[in-house]
């Protein structure tokens, strides 16, 4: 995930390459307005970066699960076991995807648990991230 920088918000300004409408003609529209475009949550998914393991839980499908082989669910039972788990390294979620094809149900449900709707700015820069107007000032916008 790229970090945000003023480099970065101004080249995502400038570029505006999802359309939302940064600028008006050649002049940037008003910070308040600019905020609203970044940081509204309506844009994209985006993954949580903290699963709790009881939210996850339940989307698994016992025939799904029991037609893994022993090593593959000894794996996912460990991850799934503990309190929170750490989305945001890829290895959970990478393995719910190869371990489950994308029509099954557990794989399915598994994404509705860790993907949320966000903002431009949380799928740009990370789940959690909001723009200020000290960012946009410190982007020369």
């Amino acid at each position: 995930m790229a970090t945000l920088t003023p480099a970065a918000l101004k080249a995502e300004i400038d570029t505006d390459p999802e359309s939302l409408g940064y600028k008006v003609g050649a002049a940037w529209k008003t910070h308040p307005v600019l905020l609203e475009l970044l940081n509204t949550h309506d844009q994209s998914t985006v993954t949580r970066r903290t699963v709790r393991a009881e939210e996850l839980r339940p989307v698994f499908d016992r025939e799904e699960f029991a037609a893994l082989q022993q090593g593959d669910r000894d794996w996912l039972m460990m991850h799934v076991l503990g309190g929170d788990i750490d989305m945001s390294k890829g290895p959970v979620l990478g393995g719910l995807q190869q371990l489950f094809n994308a029509a099954s149900k557990t794989r399915i449900a598994a994404l509705l648990v860790v993907q949320r709707t966000g903002s431009r700015a949380e799928v740009l820069w990370g789940e959690g991230t909001i723009v200020t107007g000290r960012h946009l000032s410190e982007a020369g916008v």
